[in-house]
Protein backbone atom coordinates (compact mmCIF):
# COMPACT_ATOMS: atom_id res chain seq x y z
CA UNK A 1 0.00 0.00 0.00
CA UNK A 2 0.94 3.61 -1.02
CA UNK A 3 2.15 5.76 2.32
CA UNK A 4 -0.78 8.36 2.57
CA UNK A 5 -0.13 11.92 3.63
CA UNK A 6 -3.00 14.40 4.48
CA UNK A 7 -2.34 18.23 3.91
CA UNK A 8 -4.99 20.62 5.49
CA UNK A 9 -5.07 24.11 4.08
CA UNK A 10 -6.85 26.17 6.86
CA UNK A 11 -7.07 26.25 11.19
CA UNK A 12 -9.56 23.26 10.86
CA UNK A 13 -9.20 22.48 14.61
CA UNK A 14 -10.43 26.33 15.03
CA UNK A 15 -14.00 24.90 14.75
CA UNK A 16 -14.08 20.98 14.83
CA UNK A 17 -17.93 21.10 14.91
CA UNK A 18 -18.26 22.41 11.36
CA UNK A 19 -19.48 20.46 8.40
CA UNK A 20 -15.72 20.84 6.95
CA UNK A 21 -14.33 19.35 10.01
CA UNK A 22 -16.61 16.22 10.20
CA UNK A 23 -15.85 15.31 6.48
CA UNK A 24 -11.69 15.63 7.58
CA UNK A 25 -12.40 13.21 10.95
CA UNK A 26 -13.61 11.03 8.29
CA UNK A 27 -11.24 11.12 5.99
CA UNK A 28 -8.47 10.85 8.57
CA UNK A 29 -10.17 7.79 10.31
CA UNK A 30 -10.53 6.00 6.91
CA UNK A 31 -6.52 6.37 5.82
CA UNK A 32 -6.24 5.34 9.30
CA UNK A 33 -8.16 2.27 8.66
CA UNK A 34 -6.73 1.53 5.37
CA UNK A 35 -2.70 1.98 6.04
CA UNK A 36 -2.67 1.74 10.24
CA UNK A 37 -1.28 5.30 11.07
CA UNK A 38 -1.27 8.72 8.93
CA UNK A 39 0.17 12.21 9.12
CA UNK A 40 -1.67 15.12 9.40
CA UNK A 41 -0.41 18.16 8.31
CA UNK A 42 -2.27 21.91 8.71
CA UNK A 43 -1.41 25.46 9.49
CA UNK A 44 -3.12 27.09 13.02
CA UNK A 45 -2.98 30.01 15.12
CA UNK A 46 -2.06 27.61 18.08
CA UNK A 47 -4.49 29.18 20.78
CA UNK A 48 -5.73 26.14 22.77
CA UNK A 49 -4.16 24.06 20.38
CA UNK A 50 -2.73 21.89 22.83
CA UNK A 51 -6.36 20.81 24.41
CA UNK A 52 -7.52 20.33 21.08
CA UNK A 53 -4.41 18.28 19.96
CA UNK A 54 -5.19 16.29 23.37
CA UNK A 55 -8.75 15.80 22.14
CA UNK A 56 -7.98 14.38 18.73
CA UNK A 57 -4.82 12.58 20.02
CA UNK A 58 -7.52 9.98 21.77
CA UNK A 59 -10.15 10.48 19.30
CA UNK A 60 -7.68 9.28 16.90
CA UNK A 61 -4.35 6.74 18.12
CA UNK A 62 -1.37 6.61 15.59
CA UNK A 63 -2.01 9.53 14.29
CA UNK A 64 0.72 12.47 13.95
CA UNK A 65 -1.02 15.82 14.30
CA UNK A 66 1.42 18.20 12.30
CA UNK A 67 0.40 21.99 13.23
CA UNK A 68 2.13 24.96 11.76
CA UNK A 69 1.92 28.43 13.11
CA UNK A 70 -0.29 30.78 10.50
CA UNK A 71 2.16 33.85 9.41
CA UNK A 72 1.41 37.29 11.11
CA UNK A 73 1.97 39.77 9.23
CA UNK A 74 1.77 43.43 10.38
CA UNK A 75 0.76 46.03 7.27
CA UNK A 76 -0.75 49.37 7.34
CA UNK A 77 -4.04 49.34 5.93
CA UNK A 78 -3.74 45.31 6.02
CA UNK A 79 -7.44 45.05 5.05
CA UNK A 80 -7.07 46.86 1.40
CA UNK A 81 -3.76 45.42 0.85
CA UNK A 82 -5.30 42.01 1.29
CA UNK A 83 -7.64 42.44 -1.10
CA UNK A 84 -5.10 43.94 -3.78
CA UNK A 85 -3.03 40.99 -2.91
CA UNK A 86 -5.56 38.49 -3.54
CA UNK A 87 -6.64 40.47 -6.85
CA UNK A 88 -3.02 39.75 -8.17
CA UNK A 89 -2.33 36.04 -7.30
CA UNK A 90 -6.18 35.30 -7.74
CA UNK A 91 -5.95 33.51 -4.27
CA UNK A 92 -9.13 34.53 -1.71
CA UNK A 93 -8.64 36.38 1.14
CA UNK A 94 -9.38 34.08 3.38
CA UNK A 95 -7.03 31.66 2.10
CA UNK A 96 -3.97 34.27 2.25
CA UNK A 97 -5.02 34.52 6.26
CA UNK A 98 -4.47 30.84 6.61
CA UNK A 99 -1.09 30.84 5.05
CA UNK A 100 2.07 29.19 6.84
CA UNK A 101 5.24 29.76 4.65
CA UNK A 102 6.53 27.51 7.55
CA UNK A 103 4.22 24.90 6.32
CA UNK A 104 5.22 25.45 2.63
CA UNK A 105 8.52 24.85 3.76
CA UNK A 106 8.13 21.48 5.44
CA UNK A 107 6.13 20.34 2.34
CA UNK A 108 9.32 21.14 -0.05
CA UNK A 109 11.50 19.14 2.01
CA UNK A 110 9.30 15.43 2.56
CA UNK A 111 10.17 12.95 0.47
CA UNK A 112 7.17 12.63 -1.79
CA UNK A 113 7.88 10.04 -4.52
CA UNK A 114 5.58 7.07 -4.10
CA UNK A 115 3.16 8.71 -1.92
CA UNK A 116 -0.55 9.79 -1.88
CA UNK A 117 -0.82 13.48 -1.09
CA UNK A 118 -4.63 13.98 0.18
CA UNK A 119 -5.40 17.43 -0.14
CA UNK A 120 -8.15 18.31 1.99
CA UNK A 121 -10.53 21.27 1.63
CA UNK A 122 -10.61 24.63 -1.00
CA UNK A 123 -7.33 26.21 0.97
CA UNK A 124 -5.49 23.20 0.57
CA UNK A 125 -4.55 23.63 -2.87
CA UNK A 126 -2.26 26.84 -1.80
CA UNK A 127 0.33 24.56 -0.43
CA UNK A 128 0.38 23.14 -4.38
CA UNK A 129 0.40 25.90 -6.30
CA UNK A 130 4.34 26.77 -5.86
CA UNK A 131 5.49 22.85 -4.77
CA UNK A 132 7.11 20.15 -7.96
CA UNK A 133 4.99 16.93 -6.25
CA UNK A 134 6.61 14.00 -7.60
CA UNK A 135 3.22 11.67 -6.10
CA UNK A 136 -0.77 10.91 -6.45
CA UNK A 137 -2.34 14.07 -5.40
CA UNK A 138 -6.43 14.27 -4.68
CA UNK A 139 -8.41 17.12 -4.18
CA UNK A 140 -11.12 17.01 -1.77
CA UNK A 141 -12.34 20.52 -2.60
CA UNK A 142 -15.64 20.26 -0.53
CA UNK A 143 -17.14 22.54 -2.61
CA UNK A 144 -17.56 23.93 -6.07
CA UNK A 145 -17.00 27.39 -5.87
CA UNK A 146 -18.13 27.43 -10.16
CA UNK A 147 -21.13 26.13 -8.71
CA UNK A 148 -21.81 28.85 -6.18
CA UNK A 149 -25.36 30.39 -6.03
CA UNK A 150 -25.02 33.84 -4.58
CA UNK A 151 -28.51 35.21 -5.31
CA UNK A 152 -28.33 37.40 -2.36
CA UNK A 153 -30.66 40.22 -4.22
CA UNK A 154 -33.64 39.23 -2.16
CA UNK A 155 -31.86 39.97 1.07
CA UNK A 156 -31.33 43.54 0.61
CA UNK A 157 -27.50 43.44 1.27
CA UNK A 158 -26.92 46.85 0.27
CA UNK A 159 -24.55 48.10 -2.84
CA UNK A 160 -21.28 47.31 -0.68
CA UNK A 161 -22.21 44.22 0.74
CA UNK A 162 -23.45 42.94 -2.67
CA UNK A 163 -20.30 43.82 -4.20
CA UNK A 164 -17.73 42.40 -1.84
CA UNK A 165 -19.77 39.01 -2.12
CA UNK A 166 -19.21 39.00 -5.93
CA UNK A 167 -15.64 40.07 -5.86
CA UNK A 168 -14.77 37.24 -3.00
CA UNK A 169 -16.81 35.15 -5.38
CA UNK A 170 -14.99 36.25 -8.52
CA UNK A 171 -11.51 35.24 -6.97
CA UNK A 172 -12.67 32.47 -5.48
CA UNK A 173 -13.59 30.84 -8.89
CA UNK A 174 -10.22 32.05 -10.76
CA UNK A 175 -8.49 30.21 -7.71
CA UNK A 176 -10.57 27.05 -7.94
CA UNK A 177 -10.05 27.11 -12.03
CA UNK A 178 -6.36 27.62 -11.91
CA UNK A 179 -5.67 24.73 -9.66
CA UNK A 180 -8.30 21.98 -10.63
CA UNK A 181 -6.23 20.68 -13.73
CA UNK A 182 -3.27 20.18 -11.39
CA UNK A 183 -3.96 17.11 -9.31
CA UNK A 184 -4.25 13.57 -10.68
CA UNK A 185 -8.06 13.90 -8.74
CA UNK A 186 -10.51 16.12 -8.07
CA UNK A 187 -12.72 14.80 -5.75
CA UNK A 188 -16.11 16.25 -5.61
CA UNK A 189 -18.88 15.97 -2.97
CA UNK A 190 -22.56 14.94 -4.95
CA UNK A 191 -23.42 14.18 -8.17
CA UNK A 192 -25.08 17.68 -8.87
CA UNK A 193 -21.24 18.78 -8.35
CA UNK A 194 -20.07 16.37 -10.21
CA UNK A 195 -22.42 17.75 -13.19
CA UNK A 196 -22.19 21.01 -12.55
CA UNK A 197 -17.79 20.62 -12.73
CA UNK A 198 -17.98 18.61 -15.96
CA UNK A 199 -20.29 21.85 -17.38
CA UNK A 200 -18.20 24.41 -15.79
CA UNK A 201 -14.31 22.52 -16.87
CA UNK A 202 -15.95 20.19 -19.89
CA UNK A 203 -11.50 19.62 -20.53
CA UNK A 204 -10.74 17.84 -16.87
CA UNK A 205 -11.07 14.13 -17.07
CA UNK A 206 -9.77 14.42 -13.07
CA UNK A 207 -13.11 14.51 -11.64
CA UNK A 208 -14.79 11.69 -9.12
CA UNK A 209 -17.44 12.20 -6.45
CA UNK A 210 -16.96 10.77 -2.71
CA UNK A 211 -20.53 11.37 -0.58
CA UNK A 212 -19.26 12.73 3.35
CA UNK A 213 -20.41 10.07 5.52
CA UNK A 214 -23.16 10.36 8.39
CA UNK A 215 -20.90 11.11 11.59
CA UNK A 216 -23.16 8.41 13.61
CA UNK A 217 -26.15 6.37 12.67
CA UNK A 218 -28.77 6.87 15.44
CA UNK A 219 -32.55 6.92 15.96
CA UNK A 220 -33.29 10.17 17.91
CA UNK A 221 -36.32 10.46 19.73
CA UNK A 222 -39.14 13.11 17.67
CA UNK A 223 -42.57 13.75 18.75
CA UNK A 224 -45.35 14.25 16.27
CA UNK A 225 -47.60 15.97 18.82
CA UNK A 226 -44.59 18.31 19.72
CA UNK A 227 -44.65 22.36 18.70
CA UNK A 228 -41.37 22.11 18.77
CA UNK A 229 -39.38 22.83 15.71
CA UNK A 230 -35.04 23.05 15.09
CA UNK A 231 -32.86 24.40 13.13
CA UNK A 232 -29.07 24.61 13.60
CA UNK A 233 -25.94 25.28 11.24
CA UNK A 234 -22.92 27.32 11.10
CA UNK A 235 -24.19 31.11 11.40
CA UNK A 236 -20.22 32.03 10.23
CA UNK A 237 -21.50 30.58 6.73
CA UNK A 238 -23.42 33.70 5.58
CA UNK A 239 -26.19 31.56 3.46
CA UNK A 240 -27.16 29.71 6.71
CA UNK A 241 -27.57 32.73 8.19
CA UNK A 242 -29.21 34.71 5.24
CA UNK A 243 -31.68 32.04 5.20
CA UNK A 244 -32.93 31.50 8.47
CA UNK A 245 -33.66 35.09 8.59
CA UNK A 246 -35.79 35.22 5.32
CA UNK A 247 -37.88 32.19 6.66
CA UNK A 248 -38.48 33.40 9.89
CA UNK A 249 -39.23 36.94 8.30
CA UNK A 250 -41.82 35.11 6.00
CA UNK A 251 -43.24 32.72 8.74
CA UNK A 252 -42.95 34.31 12.28
CA UNK A 253 -47.00 35.08 12.58
CA UNK A 254 -47.74 31.52 11.40
CA UNK A 255 -45.97 29.79 13.74
CA UNK A 256 -46.74 32.81 16.87
CA UNK A 257 -50.42 32.28 15.89
CA UNK A 258 -50.48 28.02 16.20
CA UNK A 259 -48.04 28.31 19.20
CA UNK A 260 -45.02 26.87 17.76
CA UNK A 261 -41.25 27.76 18.29
CA UNK A 262 -38.32 27.49 16.68
CA UNK A 263 -35.10 26.20 18.18
CA UNK A 264 -32.11 27.85 17.32
CA UNK A 265 -28.82 26.17 17.15
CA UNK A 266 -24.94 26.59 15.86
CA UNK A 267 -21.77 28.30 16.17
CA UNK A 268 -20.35 31.33 15.55
CA UNK A 269 -23.39 33.09 17.03
CA UNK A 270 -22.38 37.10 16.88
CA UNK A 271 -24.20 39.83 19.27
CA UNK A 272 -25.19 41.64 16.05
CA UNK A 273 -27.21 38.45 14.75
CA UNK A 274 -28.39 37.94 18.34
CA UNK A 275 -30.32 41.12 18.20
CA UNK A 276 -31.31 40.48 14.85
CA UNK A 277 -32.66 37.08 15.69
CA UNK A 278 -34.84 38.53 18.73
CA UNK A 279 -37.69 40.45 16.41
CA UNK A 280 -39.14 37.10 15.73
CA UNK A 281 -41.09 35.75 18.62
CA UNK A 282 -41.04 32.16 17.21
CA UNK A 283 -37.29 31.66 17.59
CA UNK A 284 -35.93 30.80 20.66
CA UNK A 285 -31.87 31.73 20.24
CA UNK A 286 -29.78 28.82 22.38
CA UNK A 287 -26.30 29.23 19.96
CA UNK A 288 -23.71 26.56 20.45
CA UNK A 289 -24.34 23.17 22.44
CA UNK A 290 -21.81 20.87 23.02
CA UNK A 291 -24.43 17.61 22.73
CA UNK A 292 -26.85 19.00 19.56
CA UNK A 293 -28.55 15.36 19.51
CA UNK A 294 -29.42 15.80 23.60
CA UNK A 295 -31.09 19.24 22.88
CA UNK A 296 -32.82 18.05 19.43
CA UNK A 297 -34.44 15.28 21.56
CA UNK A 298 -38.28 15.81 21.29
CA UNK A 299 -38.46 17.61 18.57
CA UNK A 300 -41.26 17.48 15.71
CA UNK A 301 -38.86 17.91 12.76
CA UNK A 302 -35.54 20.11 12.03
CA UNK A 303 -36.58 22.67 8.89
CA UNK A 304 -33.74 23.63 6.89
CA UNK A 305 -34.67 26.72 4.61
CA UNK A 306 -31.67 27.52 2.61
CA UNK A 307 -31.45 29.15 -0.80
CA UNK A 308 -28.01 30.36 -1.66
CA UNK A 309 -24.30 28.97 -1.09
CA UNK A 310 -22.70 26.37 -2.59
CA UNK A 311 -24.21 23.71 -4.16
CA UNK A 312 -23.92 19.80 -2.83
CA UNK A 313 -24.90 17.91 0.31
CA UNK A 314 -25.21 19.89 2.77
CA UNK A 315 -23.65 18.65 6.28
CA UNK A 316 -26.88 19.89 7.90
CA UNK A 317 -29.47 17.85 6.14
CA UNK A 318 -26.69 14.29 6.40
CA UNK A 319 -27.17 15.40 10.03
CA UNK A 320 -30.70 14.93 9.77
CA UNK A 321 -30.51 11.40 8.45
CA UNK A 322 -27.53 10.62 10.87
CA UNK A 323 -29.75 11.33 13.38
CA UNK A 324 -32.85 9.95 11.88
CA UNK A 325 -34.62 12.94 12.98
CA UNK A 326 -37.50 14.66 10.23
CA UNK A 327 -37.09 17.24 8.28
CA UNK A 328 -38.38 19.47 6.01
CA UNK A 329 -36.63 21.95 3.82
CA UNK A 330 -35.72 23.85 0.34
CA UNK A 331 -34.73 21.55 -2.91
CA UNK A 332 -31.22 23.38 -1.82
CA UNK A 333 -31.38 21.80 1.12
CA UNK A 334 -31.72 18.39 -0.97
CA UNK A 335 -28.74 19.00 -3.32
CA UNK A 336 -27.32 15.70 -3.82
CA UNK A 337 -29.53 13.24 -1.22
CA UNK A 338 -32.68 11.49 -2.52
CA UNK A 339 -35.67 13.62 -2.08
CA UNK A 340 -37.47 11.01 -0.26
CA UNK A 341 -35.44 11.07 2.69
CA UNK A 342 -37.42 14.80 3.81
CA UNK A 343 -40.77 14.77 4.50
CA UNK A 344 -41.39 17.84 2.41
CA UNK A 345 -39.47 19.98 0.03
CA UNK A 346 -41.05 23.50 -0.65
CA UNK A 347 -39.16 26.58 -2.11
CA UNK A 348 -41.94 28.68 -0.45
CA UNK A 349 -41.37 29.73 3.17
CA UNK A 350 -45.17 29.81 4.15
CA UNK A 351 -45.61 26.32 2.02
CA UNK A 352 -42.59 24.98 4.91
CA UNK A 353 -43.90 26.40 7.64
CA UNK A 354 -47.61 25.60 7.21
CA UNK A 355 -46.69 21.75 6.16
CA UNK A 356 -44.46 21.78 9.55
CA UNK A 357 -47.35 22.44 11.36
CA UNK A 358 -50.43 20.32 9.56
CA UNK A 359 -48.13 17.21 8.22
CA UNK A 360 -49.41 13.66 8.67
CA UNK A 361 -47.62 11.01 10.43
CA UNK A 362 -47.34 9.01 7.89
CA UNK A 363 -45.61 11.22 5.60
CA UNK A 364 -42.40 11.50 8.50
CA UNK A 365 -42.60 7.89 8.74
CA UNK A 366 -42.52 6.97 5.09
CA UNK A 367 -39.44 9.40 4.74
CA UNK A 368 -37.52 8.00 8.62
CA UNK A 369 -37.85 4.53 6.63
CA UNK A 370 -36.97 5.34 3.72
CA UNK A 371 -33.81 7.41 5.12
CA UNK A 372 -33.02 3.86 7.51
CA UNK A 373 -32.89 1.56 4.43
CA UNK A 374 -30.22 4.06 2.24
CA UNK A 375 -28.46 5.35 4.66
CA UNK A 376 -25.28 2.28 5.80
CA UNK A 377 -25.41 1.85 2.37
CA UNK A 378 -24.61 5.29 1.24
CA UNK A 379 -23.89 7.52 4.29
CA UNK A 380 -21.81 5.29 6.74
CA UNK A 381 -17.95 5.65 7.50
CA UNK A 382 -17.61 2.19 6.15
CA UNK A 383 -18.73 3.09 2.57
CA UNK A 384 -16.45 6.09 2.62
CA UNK A 385 -13.73 4.00 3.74
CA UNK A 386 -14.42 1.61 0.86
CA UNK A 387 -14.42 4.40 -1.81
CA UNK A 388 -11.40 6.04 -0.93
CA UNK A 389 -9.33 2.65 -0.97
CA UNK A 390 -10.50 1.98 -4.94
CA UNK A 391 -9.40 6.20 -5.32
CA UNK A 392 -5.88 4.77 -3.90
CA UNK A 393 -5.95 1.78 -5.83
CA UNK A 394 -7.12 2.95 -9.56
Amino acid sequence: MIEAKIIIGYDWVRNLHSGDAQRIRAWISAIKEIQGSVEVIFPTQKSNLELKLADLSNEFKNVEFRAFAIDHRKILFQRIYMNFESLFKGVPTWILKQQSEEMKDYLKEIERNGKILLFLGEASANYFSDINFYSLTFWDKFDLVAASSRTFASYNLGIFESFKIRFHNLIGRRFERNNISKFSQVILCSTIEFDLAKKYFPNSKNLSVLESPCTKLAKIGWDYYSKRLGWFGSFSYSANYLGLLRFLGETNEIFYENDYSIEVYGSGLSNQMIEDLAQFSCAKVIGFVENLEDHLLGLKAVVIPIWSGSRGIKMKTLECISLGIPFLGTEMALDGISSECAAFISNESIELANKAINIEFSDIEKALNFTFKIREQLYSQKAFTQKILKFMNS
